[in-house]
């Protein structure tokens, strides 16, 4: 078996490949032999994407500090760290945990450039058109040219289903990627796609682990061991979580995005619910317990609304609270307040009774409010509302 990671699995998932999922992925890897593949270009991208996303996010703080130090006139108001000596550590780590991994990373140097040309203008699957898609084409070049082999199975992660499958579901590649399998006189079925590593660990790994239940898998199935409970543990990290979950919350927005723009969940309420998915603790794991779970938790959500959009129908069809109707020129400020599900994945050290990481796997999707109640409407096959039971035809 080979695994092949894109760079969308470590830009928009563990930056430092240490989570939970990372974990139990590594321990596959020491067990089983199974060869990790990281292609260069893909670590090239990950530095990069570093680079831009936390120069943003330093951008962001240094424009707001003023407004800090006026707030806080007496504190010690952080400082800004260099950006370059900053990537320059994330590089250094990121190799090294690579290493650790021990991923190979085959280079691109010697593709030929006609042949990637070939695809962007043709246009030709990963391409999607517009002289879109060089890297992608160059990505799966390296994977064809210098990983596929006709006698082991490759699993290509990547999170951009839509250039190399139909379906984020499919594990079967796209056709004319299929056709590229066949005339290197490879199987078709020689590459299967998943477009997450939770999804591929799941299905993968878990089962090739040996699972060992005890007294301790029992106790936390119910949500505590001793002094540690689950609902305890995500009151007293709400913030961490957050911090996580405004990486994915755009993809819960992705159906009104339009309309409400750059979601940033403010605030995250106590559970009003946590199930317990699965606990697992795997041979050779002394005390160290994989929980996953699923709460469904109240947020406010701060959103951006296009002040002509607003006042035409936005203020009608969606529950909004504006905090500031004059934010700037074109932009009005607001909030929502929304329950959604958020899919989880701890490390749990029994030993110790913390957790030692956590992953915030997914965020539920909803799609919109119903304009006679204002129920969230959390189905795009939803024929009528669950609380009111009026029709959205």
């Amino acid at each position: 078996m080979n695994i092949v990671l894109d760079t969308n699995i470590i830009s928009y998932g563990d930056w430092y490949l240490e989570g939970p999922i990372f974990t139990l992925l590594e321990k596959f890897l020491r067990l089983s032999g199974v060869k990790l593949f990281v292609p260069e270009i893909v670590v090239l991208e990950v530095k990069n994407s570093f680079k831009k996303t936390l120069t943003k996010s330093f951008k962001s703080l240094d424009e707001n500090m003023p407004t800090l130090r006026r707030l806080l006139p007496n504190e010690d108001v952080l400082r800004i760290p260099d950006i370059v000596e900053k990537c320059r550590e994330y590089d250094t780590k990121l190799d090294k945990r690579l290493a650790e991994l021990k991923a190979e990373r085959p280079g691109h140097s010697d593709i030929p450039h006609d042949k990637i040309v070939s695809r962007v203008l043709t246009p030709r699957k990963p391409c999607t058109g517009e002289n879109k898609g060089y890297r992608d084409s160059l990505l799966w070049e390296v994977i064809l040219r210098k990983i596929v082999t006709k006698d082991t199975t490759t699993f290509f992660i990547s999170k951009n289903y839509t250039d190399f499958t139909i379906n984020a579901t499919d594990k079967t590649l796209h056709p004319e990627l299929l056709d590229d399998l066949a005339a290197a006189g490879l199987p078709k079925d020689v590459v299967q796609f998943y477009s997450d590593l939770r999804s591929f660990v799941d299905e993968q790994v878990k089962s090739k682990l040996e699972a060992i239940v005890d007294d301790i898998v029992r106790s936390l199935e119910k949500g505590s061991y001793k002094g540690f409970s689950v609902k305890k543990w995500f009151v007293e990290n709400q913030e961490a979580i957050k911090d996580q979950v405004n990486d994915k919350i755009e993809r819960a927005f992705s159906h009104i995005a339009n309309e409400l723009e750059d979601p940033t969940v403010t605030c995250i309420e106590d559970p009003e619910r946590i199930d317990i998915d699965e606990v697992a603790r795997y041979e050779r794991d002394e005390q160290l317990y994989y929980i996953g779970v699923t709460v469904f938790a109240d947020m406010t959500i701060d959103v951006f609304v296009d002040k002509v959009a607003y006042y035409s129908y936005l203020g009608e069809k969606f529950p909004l609270e504006v905090w500031d109707s004059d934010w700037n020129e074109h932009y009005v400020w607001a909030v929502v307040q929304v329950k959604l599900p958020l899919s989880l994945f701890m490390l749990f050290d029994a030993s110790e009774e913390t957790v030692e990481s956590f992953e915030v796997d997914d965020v539920g999707e909803f799609w919109g409010w119903c304009r006679d109640c204002g129920a969230q409407i959390m189905s795009d096959a939803a024929e009528e509302c669950w609380s009111c039971g009026k029709s959205f035809g």
